[in-house]
């Protein structure tokens, strides 16, 4: 696994290009590190690239972590777009469970410029 962190100015967010086999401790690792990143410029708008990377791991895995996301150190406050390559209705699912924890600044998306549209709104 292999991740790449890139800030953007305009607006400011910090973009996390992911590839290879990842699991959710992976996830957890490479989200500590983005985040604390990101803190040093008070960023709080995240874009999280997945389309390359291979998530290993169970469905619970993938709700789990949306369930637990304050452990990363996101704020609520956060706006964070995920993109993914395939399989959204397991991932939109996974939006459900963070939204009922009060997470209602993640989504999921298949294409960037939408998920980039969202992350201006």
């Amino acid at each position: 696994m292999h991740w790449k962190f890139t800030f953007e100015e305009q607006p400011m967010l910090l973009y996390a290009d992911v590839s290879g086999d990842l699991t959710k401790e992976d996830i957890a690792k490479m989200s500590i590190e983005g985040i604390i990143l990101a803190r040093t410029k008070k960023c709080q708008r995240f874009i999280v690239d997945y389309r390359n990377a291979n998530l290993r791991g169970s469905e619970t895995d993938i709700y789990e972590t949306s369930a637990n996301l304050e452990k990363t150190g996101l704020a609520r406050t956060d706006r964070i777009a995920i993109l993914i390559k395939h399989d959204i209705a397991a991932f939109e699912f996974a939006e459900t469970v963070s939204s009922n924890r009060g997470w209602k600044q993640l989504k999921y998306f298949e294409n960037e410029k939408e998920a980039r549209a969202w992350i201006n709104e």
